[in-house]
């Protein structure tokens, strides 16, 4: 079994409407672009994945998706949700060896998937107002990096 990817770089889908509708609310629109030009800047992917869209919810592809297109790279979202044990394996293939993977998920799930990926998560539970976080894990360890994009975000 390979070591798998050098870097993951972990966000949370962007803000979520009032309403029950599966889109981002305005402000999650606003991150989404913004996120856009941060995350090049912080990393340079080999592959980027997004939780699979459901009925529920498709923000986890529509928040990586304008980045993935800045970046020339397509969006896997052939993993659900809940299929962290499943990422996580899948990660370990070769072709994954050595890279920078950019991955995009839901909060609840969060904290399982860092700590099936050999780290401590940050949060336990992921709070569900926290939208403005980077996870970035690599052999140095985990690092929680604020985004600093819009008004009211966390500053550090």
């Amino acid at each position: 079994m390979g070591k798998g990817p050098a870097m993951i770089v972990i966000v949370r889908h962007a803000e979520k409407p009032a309403s029950r509708q599966p889109h981002l609310a305005l402000r999650g629109r606003m991150r989404a672009i913004g996120l856009s030009k941060l995350l090049p800047k912080i990393v340079k992917p080999d592959f980027v994945f997004a939780s699979t869209s459901t009925k529920h919810s498709a923000r986890p592809y529509q928040t990586i998706r304008l980045t993935a297109d800045k970046l020339g790279l397509n969006v896997s979202t052939n993993y659900a949700d809940k299929e962290t044990k499943k990422i996580v394996r899948d990660l370990r293939r070769r072709e994954f060896e050595g890279k920078t993977v950019l991955m995009c998920w839901h909060h609840g799930m969060m904290p399982k998937l860092i700590r099936e990926l050999g780290y401590e998560p940050p949060y336990e539970p992921w709070p569900e107002d926290l939208y403005d976080r980077i996870i970035c894990l690599d052999g140095d360890g985990l690092k929680n990096l604020p985004q600093r994009l819009l008004f009211g975000d966390t500053l550090d």
